[in-house]
């Protein structure tokens, strides 16, 4: 065992790999110290119970998924949002059952804890697409008033990628459509 060279983004590292593997729900603390080649003690020096380490994989997948990596190299708000689109869906390849299950994996005394990582991860990307859609020169500013606000529209395709991802559609062809009928 090699404690000395195992730290918190390896323990993470690992665990979205483990996660990847055989799903969230079946990530346990001995696999994982075994896994990493620590004690299980020392595990448990990085996280106090499975909880915390739930979360803070939960939030290290999301993070993989939407944070690494550019998007912003997409041409326009519609490329923007079709790679925003295609990342989720390689989310949900790479880490099968993920968008499911990560919250009935969660104790109870964790769920506030849990809102409070996805509201977070949430504003993130809602964020991002604003910005990308502010930084469209093709976006017709006309399409906006004061009771249609560019954060109500980023809310509406927010909203409608999240109930594509979780409906398995294989693309966002439609949405892309409304969007271009809307703001071009």
């Amino acid at each position: 065992m090699k404690p000395e060279s195992t730290s918190k983004d390896t323990i993470l590292q690992i665990s979205r790999r483990l996660v990847a593997k055989n799903g969230l729900a079946a990530l346990n603390m001995r696999t994982l110290a075994e896994e990493c080649g620590i004690a299980l003690g020392t595990l448990y020096h990085y996280y106090t119970n499975k909880d915390e380490l739930l979360l803070a994989v939960i939030e290290s997948i999301w993070k993989d998924i939407f944070y690494d990596g550019a998007l912003s190299d997409a041409p326009g708000f519609i490329g923007y949002v079709a790679d925003f689109f295609e990342r989720a869906k390689k989310g949900t390849t790479d880490y099968p059952g993920f968008l499911s299950a990560h919250s009935a994996v969660i104790a109870d005394t964790q769920k506030k804890q849990a809102r409070s990582t996805m509201k977070d991860i949430f504003e993130h990307m809602r964020c991002c697409l604003l910005a990308s859609l502010q930084a469209d020169s093709n976006v017709r500013q006309s399409s906006f008033s004061c009771t249609f606000s560019r954060e109500d529209f980023i809310e509406f395709t927010f909203d409608h990628l999240l109930l594509l991802l979780a409906k398995g559609e294989k693309d966002c062809g439609t949405l892309t459509e409304i969007i271009q009928r809307i703001i071009y």
